[in-house]
């Protein structure tokens, strides 16, 4: 126990500077995540339970070219109940990404001595908890996580511009390429959890470019990538407002797509 609490103290001294609402957000944003870095800790799965939203959040990884997934409460109940033998051993970091809102992208590192996880968490402020809705992550080889960004850099930038032209054209088609069909996209409304399937998403576009798509600027920044998962921010400027989307992508039978987008949407005073 005295290990993960020194490491909460790190990752206190290491949060970047930004204004007090920033750093407050940041702060309770890892003070949701330490629930889940206590779990694989301590064994207990019900310190999974207090940070994913259930029954709603799932985890999605690939193995062997092909997705996988499981309900988080499936994941809660597969807890030891005790720590690993060799926790003495086992490292782990906590980054906060980007924080839009209500909403945030995490990184957590697991470094153990057989194994390296990267896992990207999509986080949502629900009732005035930050709460994780998703969770894809990267098995690889023990010791520090290799990036690959640069390896990857295209694949991933094709699926969000097959995302970013459905906003241009209208063309619900480039949604669905762009997104796999798992994916779900998460959002707050009136302080509850909203969420869309992606085919009732796509459904949505009515196949021509919207009255204000020449008044619309569209840009893409891919914040992370490890192995065969990584993570994107995508940001619309229209003249109402602005809107956050936040990406989590996993490379599925060799191509990238989304399977998770979380979104704030802030809309400019009349």
């Amino acid at each position: 126990m005295p290990r993960v609490i020194l490491a909460l103290g790190v990752l206190a001294l290491a949060a970047p500077a930004a204004g007090h609402a920033q750093w407050s957000e940041e702060a309770a944003i890892r003070a949701a995540v330490q629930h889940y870095v206590l779990g694989h800790a301590t064994g207990d799965g019900n310190h999974y339970r207090q940070v994913f939203y259930l029954p709603e959040a799932k985890l999605y990884w690939v193995r062997d070219g092909q997705l996988g997934s499981r309900t988080s409460e499936e994941y809660a109940a597969g807890a030891a109940g005790k720590p690993a033998a060799d926790e003495a051993k086992r490292k782990r970091s906590v980054q906060v990404l980007d924080v839009a809102g209500n909403t945030a992208l995490v990184k957590v590192d697991l470094d153990y001595p057989d194994v390296h996880f990267t896992d990207y968490m999509s986080m949502l402020k629900l009732g005035g908890e930050w709460k994780i809705i998703n969770k894809s992550f990267d098995r690889g080889a023990p010791g520090p996580a290799v990036p690959s960004l640069e390896t990857e850099r295209g694949g991933i930038q094709a699926a969000l511009d097959h995302y970013i032209q459905g906003h241009r054209t209208g063309v619900g088609d480039h949604m669905r390429t762009a997104l796999h069909p798992v994916a779900k996209l998460y959002w707050v409304r009136d302080d509850v959890l909203a969420q869309r399937l992606r085919d009732e998403y796509a459904a949505g576009f009515p196949g021509k470019p919207s009255p204000d798509a020449g008044a619309t600027t569209i840009s893409s920044k891919i914040l992370d990538a490890v192995g065969t998962a990584a993570v994107a921010r995508v940001d619309l400027e229209f003249p109402a407002g602005h809107t956050t989307d936040f990406m989590t992508l996993l490379k599925v039978g060799g191509q990238w797509q989304i399977v998770s987008k979380t979104f704030y949407r802030e809309l400019k005073a009349k």
